[in-house]
């Protein structure tokens, strides 16, 4: 976007001095520039910029949301359409197949309660279309049962179209949304600026709400809280039912301050206690475990130390001792 913002400017610059050296010596219409329109639309492609905005302002999210829902959609729509077209053709066939075969003469096919059964199931692509008019709500599908309906003795026609509707509306329907609200979700969960925002708006609101737990605290407003000050605020229903929306469960104040006293002052203040709140809420993840296999280790590996220092220093001992008894 620089050079572009570069070139723009060097053009704008060049057509500027090429008029007025044009305009000085009288051949304005000569200008070399008049005729380069092109390169002036150029400076239309900033525009794009503006574009930018969408990824970065809170406002736009959830418009950037559903342009994304969108476009991930679009894979979705060809299989749904041809899902779609797959049935009408299968109940296309049925209908007009059955229709042509009541309608056999020449004569029922000129009678007048026979015009809109053939004008609606005469043909396969007239009746792809009125199925797909039934089922989306773009005519009463009442009227498409009226019309099968009028074929007297055939009566199982009228009983597949209700069959079809049922199908169509409470299985094809219902699935094809579905499919759509999943779709939608996941291009949600996996567009990383979306998830990124979201991230830091659940962690500022968090803070937010360990914040005012604080205060519910430190009701003396003293901006520290002390060990007595805690275990008193557990003997609190609402300071308890705080800490379990929070997602903060510990089975006492005292262990609680320790975990959060991190430089042992024997005070919290408001950063040690949003900091450690933070830390504890929810359960352990992957990598605490690894975090706590790493310190296992670590003080396997110092009591192992230890211990070959404190058996040299035996040993030693022992050889000091035995020369001086010699």
């Amino acid at each position: 976007w620089n050079l572009l913002d570069l070139l723009c400017v060097f053009i704008g610059v060049v057509d500027f001095a090429a008029e007025l050296l044009m305009l000085t010596v009288g051949m304005a219409a000569f200008a070399p520039l008049n005729t380069l329109t092109v390169i002036r639309v150029l400076r239309v492609v900033r525009i794009i910029r503006v574009v930018r905005v969408i990824r970065i302002m809170r406002f736009f999210r959830e418009l950037r949301m559903m342009v994304f829902s969108i476009m991930n959609c679009l894979k979705s729509v060809l299989w749904i359409i041809l899902i779609l077209f797959i049935l009408f053709y299968m109940f296309g066939i049925i209908f007009v197949s059955g229709v042509m075969g009541y309608l056999d003469t020449l004569e029922l096919r000129q009678l007048p309660r026979y015009e809109a059964l053939q004008q609606h199931f005469g043909c396969l692509g007239n009746a792809v279309l009125s199925l797909y008019m039934a089922m989306s709500g773009g005519n009463d599908w009442g009227v498409y049962y009226a019309n099968l309906a009028s074929m007297h003795g055939e009566w199982h026609f009228p009983l597949l179209f209700i069959l079809y509707i049922t199908f169509a509306i409470f299985a094809v329907v219902n699935i094809v949304t579905g499919v759509f609200v999943d779709t939608a979700l996941q291009s949600g969960r996996t567009d990383r600026d979306v998830v990124v925002q979201e991230e830091i708006e659940n962690k500022k609101e968090y803070l937010e709400s360990v914040k005012a737990l604080f205060e519910a605290i430190d009701a003396n407003s003293h901006g520290v809280i002390s060990r007595e000050t805690l275990e008193q605020s557990f003997e609190n229903e609402t300071i308890m039912a705080f800490f379990t929306a929070l997602k903060i469960s510990v089975p006492d104040a005292a262990t609680l301050f320790d975990l959060l006293d991190f430089d042992a002052s024997g005070e919290l203040d408001i950063d040690e206690f949003l900091l450690g709140c933070y830390q504890l809420q929810g359960d352990a993840t992957g990598v605490d475990a690894k975090i706590t296999q790493a310190e296992v280790r670590y003080v396997k590996q110092v009591v192992l130390g230890l211990k070959d220092s404190f058996q040299e220093l035996l040993e030693d001992w022992n050889h000091l001792k035995n020369e001086t008894l010699e």
